[in-house]
Parts: C-alpha cells; structure tokens; sequence
C-alpha cells in the first residue's frame, strides 16, 4: 500500500507543478503579447503636426541651392519650404 500512496502522492505533487507551470507560461505569453503590441504602439510612425524652424531653415537652403544660390530669394525660398514641408506631411 505504501507504494500505491507514493504514487498517487508524487502524482498528486507532480499535477500541481504542472498546473502552476501552465499557469505562469499563460501568464509570460500574455506579458510577451502585451509587450509586443506596446512595442507596436511605440514604432508605429508618429505623424508630425508641426514644424521646426531647422526643418524649414534646412528646406529653404536646399532649394536655394537647387536655384543656383541666388540671392534675394531667401523669404521666397522659406516660403517655398514651409509648402513642400507642409504638403509632404499633410500639415493644413
């Protein structure tokens, strides 16, 4: 009978593990799902809704340049910068 008891006890025992074995692998997969739709959230591409003066600054000296480097043009190519930026980001 001690063997039966033995048996039925590391059965018993060996359930259990498994239970609370099953249980934190259903509790780190919904951690590691949980973490990779966070990651998504996060390297989803965040839409700019303003722009810097850098920005434009470089903009308007690339256009200057792609104009011969012209001079007396600098409001127009600022102006002309600030309108392709807007345009590329759909910034009204």
């Amino acid at each position: 009978m001690a063997k039966k008891t033995n048996v039925k006890t590391t059965s018993q025992k060996l359930g259990s593990a498994c239970k609370k074995n099953l249980q934190s692998q259903s509790s780190n997969c919904r951690s590691l799902v949980s973490s990779k739709q966070q990651l998504a959230v996060l390297n989803k591409p965040k839409q700019v809704t303003t722009l810097t003066h850098e920005q434009i600054a470089e903009r308007a000296e690339a256009i200057w340049q792609a104009s011969g480097c012209l001079p007396g043009r600098d409001e127009q190519n600022w102006c002309e910068a600030e309108a392709q930026l807007k345009a590329e980001l759909a910034i009204a």
